[in-house]
């Protein structure tokens, strides 16, 4: 028997474990690349963590960041934005600028107003996201890459 099985036996799917179950399932179908089925299950754990109203904790702000991701992978890059504009503002509010986390997302950002053809605003993006990396003091291909991008837009 698997966790979600026991987990619906026990009564437990208004829980965060059950919702947290659900993103990593989502999480697991995104990376065999079946999107929608990956999507279906962030859904269903979005919607555990609204009844449970945690729309302000750094887990719905991930998980912001996840459905964003699967937008992205479909093509729907306004959705995704939107995705990963209610993850930056959930980590606005939270106090969480500054941490790799979220050089990581404006570095999402900027690839997507870049396939967007937003250059403009895919660099802002990009050279925010470095800065952030230089400030945390992380070291990594993610800030080499996020220099590298904001330098080929001018940024």
């Amino acid at each position: 028997m698997d966790s979600q099985q026991i987990q619906d036996r026990l009564g437990l799917q208004n829980t965060i474990g059950y919702a947290n179950l659900m993103g990593n399932i989502g999480n697991v179908y995104q990376s065999k690349g079946d999107l929608d089925r990956g999507l279906e299950y962030q859904i269903d754990c979005q919607q555990i963590q609204d009844r449970l109203g945690l729309q302000n904790t750094a887990g719905y702000a991930i998980l912001m960041l996840n459905i964003g991701v699967v937008y992205y992978s479909k093509g729907n890059l306004d959705r995704a934005l939107r995705y990963y504009t209610d993850c930056q503002q959930i980590r606005d509010r939270l106090g969480l600028q500054n941490t790799a986390y979220y050089a990581d997302l404006l570095s999402n950002i900027g690839l997507l107003y870049e396939k967007k053809g937003d250059k403009e605003m895919a660099g802002r993006y990009y050279r925010n996201s470095y800065d952030i990396y230089v400030r945390t003091g992380y070291i990594g291909l993610n800030r080499d890459n996020a220099l590298r991008n904001a330098q080929r837009l001018g940024y």
